[in-house]
């Protein structure tokens, strides 16, 4: 079992990173919401007049290709490239990539940038790893999902990260399988619900970047975020008492947000297995 003790506590967020976002428009704003609930800062320009400046004072950077165009990956190159320029760590969410020819080449072009974190649902990491995926649009499917595919997933991440050797993947779904060089983890936090609405997978890509913008190492700053977002699910679903309440789910696991890291022993609900 994974041992809570061994991680850095990452709330309140000290200092309050400043995390640039270039995410899907249709979340655009829980995710900024997200960010400031755990105590960071978010700024969510595509305006690459700003770059120069503006990475200055930057903590992390998300970069989100779910409402893609041709001038969204333009500043994502441009973003990517002044986060390198000032050593600024990068997540990458690659919302879609199952969906389209061109998706997957401007995924590509991005890990060939080497980003501090490169993460999508299971569907999504198995078009990374040139495998077969059964995805449909943004989501995952489940025969991507059973023990084997879950296996071939796991090996497909393992070729990427002895080539990407500073790169941390995480393919998020039932179960969230994490791999970071030679070291494998598979998070077993969460509920049903949080595939039923939008936005959840662009939340923990932000968290994950406030929490590298505030100095926790790369392997603690995946797992602990991707739990802290499905324990807040969890505690949702409890207030809720309505798995059918998917609105007032959505509303409650934002709240919990902000409330979850008021308790110091959060971690200890983290359940998870290295491989």
């Amino acid at each position: 079992m994974l041992r809570v003790n061994q991680f850095q506590t990452p709330f309140p967020l000290i200092p309050s990173p400043l995390v640039h976002c270039i995410t899907n428009s249709v979340t655009c704003e829980t995710v900024a919401n997200s960010v400031l609930y755990i105590g960071g800062k978010p700024i969510m320009t595509e305006d690459t007049r700003d770059f120069s400046d503006l990475y200055e004072q930057v903590g992390g950077v998300l970069i989100n290709i779910g409402h893609l165009s041709e001038e969204k990956e333009t500043a994502m190159e441009l973003a990517v490239e002044e986060a390198h320029k000032h050593n600024v760590p990068i997540v990458v969410d690659n919302v879609g990539v199952s969906s389209s020819r061109i998706r997957k080449e401007v995924a590509n072009k991005l890990l060939s940038f080497e980003p501090t974190v490169v993460k999508g649902n299971v569907s999504e990491m198995r078009t990374l790893c040139n495998l077969a995926s059964h995805g449909k649009g943004v989501d995952a499917a489940e025969e991507d999902q059973d023990s084997s595919a879950m296996k071939e997933l796991e090996e497909g991440l393992l070729a990427l990260a002895k080539i990407h050797l500073n790169t941390c993947f995480l393919a998020t779904g039932p179960s969230d399988l994490v791999v970071y060089q030679s070291q494998i983890v598979l998070l077993q936090n969460g509920i049903e619900a949080l595939d039923q609405f939008t936005g959840t997978g662009d939340v923990v890509g932000a968290l994950i970047a406030a929490l590298l913008g505030s100095g926790v190492d790369v392997l603690p700053s995946v797992l602990q975020a991707v739990s802290y977002f499905n324990l807040c699910g969890e505690e949702a679903l409890e207030i809720v008492q309505n798995d059918a309440k998917i609105a007032s789910i959505r509303e409650e696991t934002l709240n919990q947000l902000s409330l979850l890291k008021q308790n110091e022993s959060w971690q200890n609900g983290i359940k998870g297995d290295w491989l």
